[in-house]
């Protein structure tokens, strides 16, 4: 993340990351089972893979259902475009969760947030835009996708 916050200033091109979390996935591993759970993150993290086209893309689970999903050079137009295809993927793997308050299948919120970096840029800032976002995203009924606004640090 670091690397890429660096490259962004050097290069003044956007960054944006994309915080991913499985809608009710506590209810998910309550009704299915562990291995069921893993099974679970192992089909949305190669969705998830297999949709991101650019090498520079990065995924990271950071447990729970959790994903964050680093997107460089990538503006705030786009960001909310390439997360809400994220979101209509994974739903359409169809994965049954009937504990879902969301949906009979698995789906995901997703909050988005992109920044034009300076030398005094933060990634703790980008980070805390995306995860407001997401918890945004969740308020709202989950399976959406919530863009923060750009931020300029």
């Amino acid at each position: 993340f670091d690397r890429e916050g660096r490259r962004a200033i050097r290069d003044e091109k956007p960054l944006a990351l994309v915080k991913l979390e499985i809608d009710a996935f506590n209810d998910y591993l309550d009704t299915y089972g562990l291995l069921s759970g893993d099974y679970c993150l192992e089909r949305v993290a190669g969705t998830l893979e297999g949709d991101l086209l650019r090498p520079g893309d990065l995924i990271s689970s950071v447990g729970g259902g959790v994903f964050l999903v680093l997107l460089p050079d990538t503006p705030e137009s786009a960001v909310s475009i390439v997360a809400d295809r994220l979101r209509t993927r994974i739903e359409a793997m169809r994965i049954r969760h009937e504990a879902s308050p969301v949906s009979d299948v698995v789906t995901v919120s997703l909050g988005a947030a992109a920044a034009v970096p300076d030398p005094k840029f933060s990634s703790d800032t980008l980070i805390v835009a995306a995860d407001d976002a997401l918890l945004q995203a969740k308020v709202d009924g989950g399976n959406r996708v919530v863009t923060a606004p750009l931020i300029m640090d």
